[in-house]
């Protein structure tokens, strides 16, 4: 991905790391200039299916990662996202863990879950994007 291309986020903003059919929606806490790296915090991560119909990919499942750990990421892997594309997301959460105390109400073995899941892109960017991490 070409780093001039990319827009520049700003704290508060939401954006998007995506690798094959898996999105992970953070929100931008700083920009971090000299490294070209955002401190991101995940927000949900979506694995997508493909739809029958067509190349529209539908929504299969959706992870709470809120409790997880925030990222450290290149700028150039990150893309913009707009409220229409994040606020059906959110919505498809779990209601009982929505709200700003929600990460701590969800049950271990769901935290566990999304952790793994969560661990598992990250590694598969890693390996997808190598020469993003060596800038």
């Amino acid at each position: 991905m070409d780093p001039s291309t990319q827009p520049s986020l700003r704290p508060s903003e939401f954006a998007c790391l995506q690798h094959e059919r898996i999105a992970l929606y953070t929100e931008i806490i700083q920009v971090i200039e000299q490294r070209r790296r955002y401190w991101a915090r995940p927000v949900l991560l979506c694995e997508l299916a493909p739809h029958p119909d067509d190349d529209i990919e539908a929504i299969s499942t959706v992870y709470d990662v809120r409790a997880c750990s925030d990222l450290l990421w290149p700028r150039s892997l990150f893309r913009c996202v707009y409220d229409t594309e994040l606020i059906p997301l959110l919505a498809a959460l779990d209601p009982t863990t929505s709200g700003l105390e929600g990460a701590t109400k969800q049950t271990s073995g769901h935290l566990e879950v999304a952790r793994h899941k969560l661990h598992q892109f990250t590694q598969q960017l890693w390996r997808a994007y190598p020469t993003a991490f060596a800038e």
